[in-house]
Parts: C-alpha cells; structure tokens; sequence
C-alpha cells in the first residue's frame, strides 16, 4: 500500500467560516475551503435540481479539486423526489473530484425513532464532519494529487472511536461498522482517507490505522493527517472516507 503520511500538525483553517445549513433537504451549499470547493446537497428537491447544472458547468472551468457532500431522500419520500435524486447525483459525480454519499434511511441506525425534520438536522452535522477534518489537515494539493492517482470518485463517510492500548484498532472497526461506510464495503474500495484525532498523534499510530484499514479492506492506497486534540487524553476518533 502507498501511504501518504502527514505530521501530527493542524494546518490552518484559512480564515474560512463555517455556516449553519437549514433545510438542506432543499438546497445546495457551495463553499470555497481555502484551495478546495465543497457543495453540500440534500439531493431530490426543485432548488438543487434547478441550480446544480450552473454549479457543475463552474466546476468545469476550476482547477482546483471538488468535494460534494450529498444525501439521498428517505425511501418513504415520493418516487418522483427519489428519481430526481439519482438524476442529479449522476451528475454531480461526472464532474466533481469526489462525490461522498449519505442515505437518509440509515439515520435510523443512529438515532431510532427521530422525527424526520429533525433528522435534517443531525444529517447536516454528520455531513458536515468529513469535509470540516479534511479542510484542517490536508491541502488542495494534496487531494488534487491523491484523486488523480487513486481515479476515486465515489465516496463513503465513517467514524469511530477507541480506547486503551489497541484505541487506534479500535477505532478502525467502530468507523468500518457505519452505516453509510458498509455501502463502500460492498463495492471494494480501492482507496481511502483517514483522518486521527488523539491528544498526541503521532507517525507510529497512524502507520497502526495504515495497516489495519488494509487487512480489513484491501484498499491499496491511502492518505491519512492527524488532529491533536487535548481534549481526547484517553481515546482515539477516526474520520474515514473509503472510496473507489
């Protein structure tokens, strides 16, 4: 496996705000990170099939790489919505550098029994965790170079959380039991991105997570950054994105 392996740093945040996303079920949120370009969408809805081609025919004249964060519509919604959905997201991925996918239905797994205005909610925050780790550690180089050389252009979000002596094992398994990461399973990822955060991270620990996601997936590369977090003096968490 070739491994990217970055310091135990945080790069900066170049000066970017974050925004709250309301009612994403029916927009589509384009941010410009420092070097990257992230359009987060909840996919099926008459605003995001409206502005998205405008969104995409900008992509095309940009160069630098692009993320998109989009969620597909709950099962029970109306066929047209979900038809709408697929539409726009075959779209999305011919141009975008990486397209990270999310399935409303498995919300459920998460939080049973939340109301589904609610459910927005805790999808946008969960969309939000990828892109907010990725923005921190590594630069718009650093993926363009990685997309390029992985061709991956699809997507899968985990995360996951260990403690004691194996934490950073596992970390693995908890992130590789997701929901949303399961789908990746299926379709054998042939790459990833994992991003650590402990109190004092360092190359060994992120070598442990290197091997550990290539016995576990077989993904044959990888690039992985890492957050010092004081506030984790016990445990380490791990953002995952496998993709193919």
């Amino acid at each position: 496996m070739d491994r990217g392996l970055f310091p135990a740093m945080e790069y900066s945040s170049h000066g970017i705000k974050s925004s709250g996303l309301s009612e994403m079920e029916s927009q589509l949120i384009p941010e410009l990170y420092g070097d990257i370009f992230v359009g987060f969408a909840g996919l099926g809805g008459r605003t995001t099939s409206v502005i998205c081609p405008y969104i995409l025919d900008l992509l095309k004249r940009q160069v630098i790489p692009s993320i998109f964060s989009v969620c597909l519509p709950f099962s029970v919604e109306s066929t047209e919505r979900v038809k709408s959905a697929r539409r726009t997201l075959d779209e999305i991925m011919k141009s975008a550098s990486l397209t990270i996918i999310y399935k409303n239905d498995y919300l459920s797994e998460i939080a049973r029994d939340i109301p589904i205005m609610k459910s927005f909610s805790l999808m946008n925050s969960i969309m939000w965790l990828p892109v907010e780790d990725l923005r921190r550690v590594i630069t718009g180089e650093d993926l363009d170079i990685f997309f390029r050389e992985t061709g991956g252009k699809t997507g899968f979000f985990g995360m996951g959380a260990g403690s004691g002596r194996e934490k950073e094992k596992r970390a693995v398994a908890e992130a590789l039991r997701g929901p949303w990461i399961r789908d990746a399973l299926k379709i054998k990822p042939n790459s990833g991105i994992a991003i650590l955060h402990s109190a004092g991270p360092n190359i060994m620990d992120l070598k442990e997570i290197a091997r550990e996601l290539e016995e576990r997936t077989g993904i044959e590369k990888l690039l992985v950054g890492s957050i010092a977090d004081r506030m984790e003096s016990t445990k380490a968490k791990l953002s995952l994105i496998l993709m193919k």
